[in-house]
Formats: structure tokens, sequence, C-alpha cells
């Protein structure tokens, strides 16, 4: 009888065993979603990895990040990216109705950064900003990164995405009509830090 109910108490057990490991890998995927990152940093990071407008392409290009509104479908993006590789000098990159986005390489040679936005504007579509990346010197640590986010965010048309003091990297939004890429790095400049 002993022997029975041990081995009847094993089958139980056993029988549990699929269904916690089964349960374990759902439940760590919750923990780790739900865990706080620092302020915005690991969004920055992430971000400016993947769509650094500041990177230069190879070959002397630049790369041009534009917020397009106005795109609502794959027919819009189609439209946006046409427009783009019609532009001597300008190989797309990117481009996104979903995010809103219009990423491009363009030789500065052959054309301003403008007639890019210029060429995007004809239409129903139209440049809202500009995503920028400021390579930055002299963030040491999480209040360095708070103190940066707290002055551009004060700054009329500009709104911070995410500054990490870890990769030395202020990714902003920036509104054309209000603000331009060197107000943003005199701001950095006057907060204390060197930017490029």
């Amino acid at each position: 009888m002993k022997t029975m109910i041990k081995f009847l108490t094993g089958a139980i057990l056993l029988g549990f065993a699929p269904i916690a490991l089964a349960e374990a890998p759902s439940d760590c995927s919750r923990k780790k979603c739900a865990t706080p990152t620092k302020a915005g940093c690991a969004k920055a990071c992430k971000s400016d990895k993947c769509d650094d407008p500041a990177a230069k392409a190879s070959q002397g290009l630049a790369k041009a990040y534009y917020m397009v509104s106005g795109m609502t479908c794959d027919g819009c993006t189609g439209a946006v990216s046409k427009k783009l590789a019609a532009i001597d000098g300008v190989t797309v990159k990117k481009v996104c109705h979903e995010s809103g986005c219009a990423v491009v390489n363009y030789d500065p040679n052959k054309v301003r950064k403008e007639a890019i936005a210029a060429a995007i504007n004809q239409g129903k579509f139209k440049v809202t900003g500009e995503r920028v990346c400021v390579s930055v010197e002299g963030m040491t640590c999480g209040k360095c990164s708070k103190k940066l986010t707290t002055a551009l965010n004060a700054v009329d048309g500009v709104t911070v995405k995410g500054v990490c003091h870890k990769s030395g990297k202020a990714v902003v939004d920036i509104d054309c009509a209000k603000s331009c890429r060197s107000t943003v790095v005199k701001t950095i400049t006057a907060t204390g830090f060197k930017a490029e």
C-alpha cells in the first residue's frame, strides 16, 4: 500500500511538472517587461543604434531622418519612397507609414536637406520635423542624462526621445519651424557638456 501511495504521489508530481515548466517562461518574460529601465537611457541607446541620424553613411554621404504626417498606408509609403528616389544624390533607406518616418542617405554636394523635405511636402504629405542624434561628451551618470534631458525639453520646438550617458548620445525631434540642430548643440554646450 505504501509503495502504491509513493507511486501515485510521484506520478502526480511528475504530471504537474510539465505545467509548471510551461508557465515559467511567460512569468519570466512578464517580469522582464515589467522591469523599469533607467530614465529613457535604454530607449535612447536602442534608437540611436538602429537609426542614428548623425551617422555618416559610406562614401561621403550624410543621413537624414524626417518625421512625415499624412502617410496612412503602404500606398503612401510607396509614394513618398518614389518621390525621394527621384532626387539625384538621394538613396532611400526607410519609409514607414506606421512610424511616420522617412530615412535617407544623401550627397550634400548634390542636394540640400531642404530640397529633400520640399519633395516630401508635395501633395498630402508634410514634414513635421526632423530627428537629430547628437554625440555628447562629458555625461558620466544618470544625473547627467536627466540634467541634459530637462534642458533640451525646455527648448521650444524640441522633444527629447532619449539621452544616454552610456552611449554618449542625445536623440531629439525638432520642429523645423521653431528650432534647429544648432540650437540643440548650443543648449547642450550651455548645460556644461560638449556636443559635436
